[in-house]
């Protein structure tokens, strides 16, 4: 089943609810050879980062969350989690690996 019919099948059984605009039904024309699909992983990794380490501040003006928590560099405990889970403790991404490299995801170039 294609995209299309994918969503025309959710909006039939009302498996989503959004008003149905001319955006759904747009094709989309496929990207060249030289499109760079890198940019569209780091902008999705970049959105998931975000709202992992912004959960903790949601619904705060921007001093209310400094003045409670400082700047959020990192992973903070929340009221959906009460601790980090499913983050890797030794390896590349480990804060070991990040200090290391500079980067959280290990040595530039490195395998995901």
């Amino acid at each position: 089943m294609d995209n299309p019919a994918v969503i025309a099948d959710l909006f039939q059984r009302g498996a989503i609810r959004l008003q149905r605009g001319q955006l759904f039904d747009r094709r989309v024309d496929p990207k060249p050879r030289t499109f760079d699909f890198d940019k569209v992983d780091g902008m999705l990794l970049g959105i998931a980062i975000g709202d992992a380490l912004g959960i903790t501040t949601e619904g705060m003006l921007p001093r209310s969350g400094q003045l409670a928590h400082g700047e959020v560099r990192d992973y903070i405990p929340n009221r959906y989690v009460d601790e980090a889970k499913g983050f890797p403790h030794a390896g590349a991404g480990s804060r070991a690996a990040s200090s290391a490299t500079g980067s959280p995801f290990g040595p530039p170039g490195a395998v995901r």
